[in-house]
């Protein structure tokens, strides 16, 4: 009896392990079915993502030449015609936002609403007496590998502006540096160099940090566009684009970088009413500053010798700076030492060795790590590039 009641068991036992391990290999089946499933479904929407990408930076080309066409006022059957080819491009826009919308839902992510919208994506304002205007002074560089593009834009800017054309990114920081435009278009998506690393480049150099960037992509997430503004981008407009809308913005950055230069240099009218009293805190930033620029080469220059230097508590010089300036007294040292090294190696005849022990630093490697980080590139990739458009 003892030995059938055993019996039993072990078959119940083999039993229950089978059902669970045949339970454990389903569910890895299972899992690997769904892993699989999902990189499929994510490749696919990754050609379709980048197949729409193409479609946009294409539509550009249909869509903006035909709004300037429907601008003319042809006779009623030819405007209906272009009416006609209007909508269904804006349909075909359409179903690419849905592509985008289900690749958010895939992705577990919101895609935020993009606004307006006329064929473009773009309120835009009446600009049909632009024609009438004088070729201006300003000049513009257009970043972009799209030969078709890049030319279109060129030729709708270069009735009113000096125009300068780039198909990369590292060319157009090239020309960025080598002819100092009063504003830079560029793509995003482009070989050797994207217009995002650009942009920071741009921005974090001294010699072109105060040139507006308008970023074009065809990409509509709001990840991208935050991540644009996050590396200094001014101005962000999604393919295809209204050339109207283009020359607004391109318009209104220049005026206001003009008019931000006018009030900075004394140049700019004002009633008495605007006229500011030099407070204490700029009395101080410039007594900071006259130390800064008189100990420069001194390594051991930090606050605690710029504090008995002005006869003030390290403490207090501390906090006052930081009110100020809005960052800590030791990046502004390090960041007024690289500014005035930049200059330094553009303007005069200096090694980087020499360059380094003048603006304080007492080690080279030290100074080109540190360099390199605030200006994306080496100082002997700095000094060469600067010089050479110099030339």
């Amino acid at each position: 009896m003892e030995i059938k009641s055993y019996l039993i068991l072990v078959i119940l036992l083999i039993y229950g392990l089978h059902t669970y391990f045949a339970y454990r290999l389903s569910r890895r089946r299972e899992r690997k079915l769904k892993e699989e499933y999902e990189q499929l479904l994510e490749s696919n929407l990754h050609f379709l993502t980048d197949i729409s990408h193409e479609i946009r930076s294409s539509l550009t080309l249909i869509i903006t030449p035909l709004e300037k066409v429907l601008d003319m006022k042809a006779d009623d059957v030819m405007q209906a015609s272009f009416d006609a080819m209007r909508q269904n491009s804006i349909r075909i826009i359409n179903r690419l936002e849905r592509l985008t919308d289900l690749k958010a839902a895939v992705d577990g992510t919101l895609r935020q609403p993009i606004e307006p919208v006329n064929a473009s994506g773009s309120v835009i304002p009446d600009n049909r007496k632009r024609k009438e205007k004088k070729k201006r002074q300003e000049s513009v560089l257009i970043v972009e590998d799209d030969m078709d593009i890049l030319r279109y834009i060129e030729s709708e800017l270069n009735e009113e502006y000096h125009v300068y054309t780039a198909l990369d990114g590292k060319d157009g920081l090239t020309k960025a540096l080598q002819y100092l435009p009063d504003i830079i278009v560029s793509d995003i998506v482009m070989p050797e160099m994207d217009g995002l690393r650009l942009c920071k480049l741009i921005k974090k150099n001294i010699n072109t940090c105060h040139i507006p960037v308008i970023l074009l992509t065809a990409k509509t997430n709001m990840e991208q566009r935050i991540e644009g503004l996050e590396m200094g981008a001014d101005s962000y407009i999604t393919k295809p684009f209204n050339i109207k809308y283009l020359h607004t913005r391109i318009e209104k950055l220049i005026q206001s970088r003009e008019t931000l230069r006018l009030k900075y240099t004394g140049k700019l009218d004002v009633v008495e009413d605007d006229i500011k009293v030099v407070t204490s805190n700029e009395k101080l930033l410039k007594r900071f500053n006259d130390k800064l620029k008189e100990h420069i080469e001194n390594p051991d220059l930090n606050v605690d010798f710029i504090s008995n230097e002005l006869g003030i508590s390290r403490v207090h010089l501390n906090r006052r700076l930081k009110e100020i300036i809005k960052d800590s007294p030791s990046n502004y040292i390090r960041n007024y030492r690289l500014k005035h090294a930049g200059w330094l190696l553009i303007n005069k005849d200096m090694s980087i060795a020499e360059t380094a022990y003048a603006v304080g630093f007492s080690s080279q490697a030290h100074f080109s790590v540190v360099f390199k980080k605030q200006y994306g590139m080496s100082p002997t990739e700095y000094m060469e590039m600067n010089r050479k458009t110099g030339e």
